[in-house]
């Protein structure tokens, strides 16, 4: 009778387990020691991005030298282009970047010849959302991280997309994520700008479920995280983190990862 009411999960069944799969498997391919005493939640604050800018590429600059920093991957001969300049170009398989080594245990203190630069851009417009801006770098190096590992990811190349948005939770950049997953367009269609938002393949609901998660396994105090979260979102996240509480197998089977 009293399972009657108990609160249900925010995403069904097949998508946690997916999640759950994906997170264990990339702690198993992108060092797991540095998510464990390394890995921060990523606030969008003072304290992790601080200083004023004097130009809009400035700004951008200063932003992706911090995601990069925070994600471990400060030694990867990224290149941030202006968008005026920027051109696609096919991203070059270079062995020597190590997938599975992130900050220090890199050993890579400068780049070398055998590097070629690995350029990416952003939308201008997203300078006035710096949390998407932030969210969107977070994203783009995940994608760079899983191509030069090669690997396949969980559920095949179908997912490759969604599985590099749980890297970029991984990296500590959820809240961000979660916060941008989904932009109301408002009845006014000349008042919303598609390029100022964040292209998120998950959903609001996936991003705070595997946030949840990230917070879990790092101890984080569910009070920082609601008080940063948007609003109608905080429900979601109190549900998802009692649904993960719950799942004690398959918590176990992500801290065996950890080691």
């Amino acid at each position: 009778m009293l399972g009657m009411f108990k609160r249900s999960a925010p995403i069904d069944d097949a998508s946690i387990d997916w999640i759950f799969s994906t997170f264990s498997w990339a702690l198993e391919n992108f060092d797991a020691q540095y998510f464990q005493h390394n890995t921060e939640l990523i606030l969008l604050d003072e304290r992790f991005f601080p200083g004023s800018f004097d130009s809009v590429h400035a700004m951008a600059s200063g932003i992706f030298e911090r995601v990069k920093a925070y994600s471990g991957l400060q030694h990867w001969p990224f290149e941030l282009v202006e968008p005026e300049s920027f051109q696609m170009q096919p991203v070059t398989l270079q062995p020597q970047l190590m997938h599975n080594k992130r900050g220090e245990n890199t050993q890579v203190t400068a780049y070398s010849s055998d590097y070629h630069a690995l350029n990416l851009s952003y939308q201008p417009q997203q300078i006035n959302k710096p949390d998407a801006l932030a969210a969107s770098f977070a994203h783009l190096l995940a994608q760079h991280q899983l191509f030069q590992s090669q690997l396949e990811v969980p559920g095949g190349e179908t997912y490759v997309t969604q599985a590099t948005e749980i890297i970029a939770v991984m990296m500590g950049f959820g809240l961000l994520m979660a916060n941008t997953a989904y932009t109301f367009k408002g009845g006014c269609g000349s008042c919303y700008n598609p390029a100022a938002n964040r292209q998120a393949t998950l959903s609001e609901n996936h991003c705070i479920y595997a946030l949840a998660l990230f917070c879990q396994l790092k101890g984080i105090d569910n009070k920082l995280v609601l008080k940063q979260l948007k609003k109608h979102l905080r429900s979601v996240y109190k549900r998802s983190y009692r649904d993960i509480s719950q799942r004690e197998s398959q918590l176990e089977k992500i801290n065996e990862a950890l080691g």
